[in-house]
């Protein structure tokens, strides 16, 4: 990690562990409000197994956000630990080979109108 800060800047890396945070919290605060809309679906059944429905949804909710904490920090650990950061060569030779992919994708083969014989026809008939 010292290493990467050390080859991108400290500044830099500031910004870029803002970014993959931010990113990363955005998506899970997403999925916990999905989560989360679930839960209170269905917290009232709880009331028939004899349970407080509000004191089960407090309880639950706070698990879920606890969860979503960690999940976020392990994330956001992971994706900082896998970062590669790459020289200005090796950006260059992969922007010229996506170019070629496009180039290569953007080829049309065309062929010409045959009929469905196999011999053309006779000028005589």
């Amino acid at each position: 990690f010292a290493e990467k800060e050390a080859a991108l800047g400290a500044e830099n890396m500031r910004q870029l562990e803002k970014q993959v945070m931010l990113t990363v919290l955005d998506n899970a605060w997403k999925e916990h409000l999905s989560s989360m809309d679930y839960l209170r679906q269905g917290i009232y059944l709880r009331g028939y197994a004899q349970k407080q429905p509000k004191q089960e949804f407090k309880r639950e909710s706070l698990l879920l956000f606890s969860s979503m904490l960690d999940g976020v920090k392990a994330e956001v650990t992971q994706i900082l630990a896998r970062i590669r950061l790459q020289s200005e060569a090796e950006i260059a030779a992969m922007e010229a080979e996506r170019q070629d992919q496009a180039q290569r994708a953007a080829l049309e083969f065309r062929h010409a109108e045959v009929s469905g014989y196999a011999a053309p026809p006779a000028d005589g008939d």
